[in-house]
């Protein structure tokens, strides 16, 4: 996993993510949902993984009045469009799995990051360490179907878990999962252009590399027209998996 390519991707994507981040936002309206349903703590002090440009972040400011939010990203320059959002939002660079979680956090939250974990065990397992007793853990992820059309192609992608590999991770890490959602999401986008374009201004270039060289690209489109097209464009696949967790009593 080359972090740095993934933080070099998210950077030259900030300004044009939010416009084109179409199933990130809905999975940031579906992580709300469910936090709701889950009595996710009002006026609490919360750690966000993986904060972006804030499109979560800004959610939990509306819905949940946060005394204050410790917003992580990897991406130097997302401090930028974070601590614009409010004055309780503090902004961490840093790579999650090598950061503690921050003293008085009572719950964490990550939104469509967790899939770039190299350890997804012991991020889990330094999550429970850094929450109280019945402190939540929010999260959103994706599956082993997300981008596979990409991956038919080109053969590259993120190994992504399954939902039972997760719960199984959550619970050996010290986790009582409440809820685990399982779903798909498919986006009509009018080309292979427009799929490329897609890529690169929501930053998943970090590991869904654009084919290089004229006849890589040639043969990727065409392949990727013969064997998606739907009507109205190409079809792409994400696979959003959502989990509410509350850390065990020791």
């Amino acid at each position: 996993m080359d972090k740095a390519l993934i933080a070099r991707s998210f950077a030259k994507a900030l300004k044009t993510y939010d416009g084109s981040a179409v199933v990130q936002r809905r999975v940031v309206r579906e992580m709300v949902r469910l936090m709701r349903a889950h009595d996710f703590p009002e006026a609490s002090a919360i750690y966000e993984v993986g904060a972006g440009t804030g499109l979560l972040t800004a959610a939990l400011l509306a819905e949940f009045k946060p005394s204050r939010i410790v917003a992580n990203d990897l991406c130097l320059e997302a401090g930028e469009p974070l601590g614009a959002l409010s004055r309780r939002v503090e902004f961490v660079h840093g790579d999650a799995e090598t950061l503690p979680v921050p003293p008085g956090c009572t719950a964490i939250v990550s939104c469509s990051a967790v899939q770039w974990f190299a350890d997804v065990g012991a991020c889990f397992r330094n999550f429970a360490n850094g929450l109280p007793a019945g402190g939540m853990l929010a999260f959103s992820t994706f599956g082993p179907t997300n981008l596979c059309q990409i991956r038919e192609i080109t053969g590259m992608g993120l190994d992504y878990k399954s939902l039972p590999e997760h719960v199984a991770l959550l619970e050996r890490a010290g986790f009582a999962v409440v809820e685990a959602v399982d779903n798909l999401e498919t986006v009509v986008l009018g080309g292979v252009g427009e799929l490329l374009r897609h890529i690169r201004e929501t930053g998943v270039g970090g590991v869904e590399r654009e084919p290089a060289g004229l006849a890589q690209a040639v043969r990727f489109r065409r392949e990727y027209e013969a064997r998606f097209s739907v009507p109205g464009g190409i079809s792409l696949t994400y696979h959003p998996l959502y989990f509410m967790a509350r850390r065990r009593e020791a």
